[in-house]
């Protein structure tokens, strides 16, 4: 099978972990889902893709004070993505 990309797992030990993919654009509501970190204060988010948007989500990361438990991927390879997906708590 593919191997996940190399540095992706463990995010946080065994903490449950979401994983969210498309490209970084306002109507895909990835600052939503970065918004709702704080709320899910046991809960790890990995965002795969690359867009305009990027540079505008990562500063809410931080200024959402969440930027501990995001990571953001940048675009992988079909294979590799599937392979993230499939290890992860929830998709």
């Amino acid at each position: 099978g593919v191997a996940i990309p190399e540095g992706i797992l463990p995010v946080r030990g065994s903490r449950l972990r979401i994983i969210s993919a498309g490209r970084l654009v306002p109507w895909k509501k990835f600052d939503t889902l970065i918004r709702l970190m704080n709320d899910l204060p046991n809960v790890d988010l990995i965002i795969v893709g690359e867009g305009p948007d990027r540079a505008s989500l990562e500063t809410l990361t931080k200024n959402e004070g969440v930027a501990d438990r995001v990571r953001f991927m940048g675009a992988l390879p079909r294979a590799e993505l599937l392979a993230l997906i499939r290890s992860e708590s929830v998709v």
